[in-house]
Order: C-alpha cells, then structure tokens, then sequence
C-alpha cells in the first residue's frame, strides 16, 4: 500500500491546531502507523470518524465520535485513539504512582466511555463524517480497541503488552453489562433532568470535587466561590443545559438529530465526557452545557495535539479502506 503522506499532513494542518501542535501530531501519527499499521490493514475498516446517536429512551440520547470501526471474523469492533502524557519519573529513574500505564487502564476501565461506545455498537445510528453514510451495525457482542500513544521520545504505545491476557487492548462485553451500562445513563440522566425541572440554582454545591488532582476548577473562583451563579435561559424563562458545543459529539451527532426532538426541554443529551462531568459535579455540568461556549472551551497544547492525531489518523484510515476496497 502506497500512503499519501501529504493527505496525511493536509488533515493535521486543516484541523486548525497551532503549529507546534500539528508537528508534535504528526510526530505521534508517523510512530502509530510505523509500528501499529501493518497490524491494522489486516482488519477490514468499515468507517472512519462515525458520530452517533443512542437513544435510551424518549427523553435521553447519548452521543459520541467513535474513531474507526473494524470488521473482523468476531464481529464489528470499534477503535478507540488516545494519546497520553508520559509519566514522570523518581529521582530513581521508576515511573510515579500517580500516572502510568496502570493508572490509565484503570481509569478507561472503570469510566463510561468504553462501556458506552460498545453499547452504541449494538444499538446506535452512525454518521460517517466524510461521506455522509449512515451504519446501524447491529453487534450482538460488541468490542472495543482502545490504544494509546504516548507522548514521550521515542513514541510509545499502551497497553505495552497487548499480547499480555491481564492487559489487553480489546474489551468485551455481554448482554448483562450493556443493560447495566444503559441503565446507569438513564439514571443519571434523571438526575439532570430532574434538577433542570427544578429551576435552581447551583445544581451542586463546592467542595473537594472543586480541587481535583491539585487543579481548581476553571469555574470555582468566579462563580462557586462567589456564590454568583451564571443562568442561561430558554424563551419560557426555564433553566437550560443542553449540551456543551465545545464538545466533539455537538458537531459529530447533533446536526442529525431532528430538531422537534431538540427543542424538547425534557430531552437530556448525554457524552461519556459529560456523564463523567455530571457524575463529579452537576454544577460543572451546567455551566458547559449552558450555552456559555467561549467561556466553558478550555484550551491547550495536550489538547491540541490529540486533536492532530486523530485528524491524521482518520486520514491513514480512509486510505487503508480505500486500499483495501481496491484490492478485494
């Protein structure tokens, strides 16, 4: 196969992040398709930057941007990009507790985004970004490749070991913890429906939450400190969160919600990013989906950079599809 490396570079510059950014990127796309490319052309690509709808019931739709999707002799599985800082080290040379590789499992396997996007394998609408098309795929046992590249020099890759049975890079799931999953996103969905209803104001109150890992929250000083809460309002002077535009999924999946469903002030629209939001503070919560975009969009370099890689990425997949149709 013959890449296009300049569609490659075009994607990471059209992707609008500064250049360091985009060169540290790019860095970041060339060690994933050295080392992890051959590997992924022997998967069939289905799709490539899929947004998606999953309605859970009436008044609650989640949504997301998953990656890629893969056909394999299992099944549909989904792919799942990350990068990640490199850990720090200790005066001798060991990585810290605080972040490595098992801190980082940890966390994607315990939080809502791997469950949610293998839920959405089996019961979603997605929406192709490039083309337009649209796949229901119907996975009866869904799976989910999660890999990430590591921000250091060299590049590397979690998981280190893929091969390794108590560190794999495909998570699997069967009916009764997808039901589980869906469940938990409903419920927490009434939660924040249930205090958009209320018309108050905070939706939660400070507290430890407010300082995680030893980083204050961007709206603490201005708004929970002062006890001066910022209120965004619907033409009916009811309180309104929809959904942060700040977030990927708002311009992956919303465009192709009909909007009688949208203009619902019941309707709770839900990312993992946001059920992760919720479930720390409801108040963190409705301030990002209150419309309040300028304000809410935090920015930086680590941000901007995965932003680029996955810009790259999305390129180096449409081109394998686009091989691998050719040569089928």
């Amino acid at each position: 196969m013959n890449l296009d490396l300049d569609a490659i570079i075009s994607e990471i510059v059209a992707s609008g992040v500064s250049p360091v950014a985009a060169e540290a990127g790019a860095n970041l796309v060339d060690s994933w398709i050295s080392e992890k490319g051959s590997q992924d052309m022997t998967r069939r690509v289905i799709a490539v930057e899929l947004g998606f709808m999953l309605w859970l019931d009436d008044l609650t739709v989640a949504i997301g941007v998953q990656d890629a999707v893969f056909h394999e002799a299992l099944g549909h599985l989904g792919g799942e990009w990350k990068s990640a800082k490199e850990p720090k080290k200790d005066a001798r040379g060991r990585e810290t507790s605080w972040w490595n590789e098992d801190v980082w499992r940890r966390e994607l396997s315990s939080g809502p985004q791997v469950g949610l996007y293998a839920l959405a394998l089996q019961r979603a609408t997605y929406i192709e970004r490039k083309t337009g098309r649209k796949f229901v795929f119907d996975e009866p046992n869904p799976r989910i490749l999660i890999r990430a590249a590591v921000k250091a020099n060299p590049v590397r890759f979690w998981p280190s070991d893929p091969t390794d049975p108590e560190t794999p890079e495909i998570f699997s799931f069967d009916q009764a913890a997808l039901d589980s999953i869906a469940n938990g996103i409903r419920a927490k969905a009434a939660q924040i429906r249930c205090a958009r209803r209320a018309g108050l104001v905070p939706w939660q109150l400070p507290g430890d939450h407010c300082f995680s890992f030893g980083r204050t929250c961007q709206f603490y000083d201005k708004y929970c400190k002062t006890r001066v809460h910022p209120i965004v309002l619907d033409a009916n002077d009811k309180i309104i969160a929809k959904f942060d535009a700040n977030d990927p999924a708002a311009q992956a999946a919303l465009p192709y919600i009909d909007p009688d469903k949208l203009s619902n002030p019941d309707l709770v629209i839900i990312s993992a990013s946001q059920y992760k939001t919720a479930s720390s503070c409801l108040e963190k919560y409705r301030i990002q989906n209150g419309s309040l975009v300028e304000e809410t969009k935090e920015e930086s370099l680590a941000l901007d950079t995965g932003t680029a890689m996955h810009a790259g990425l999305a390129e180096f997949y449409r081109q394998v599809k686009t091989w691998q149709e050719k040569t089928a």
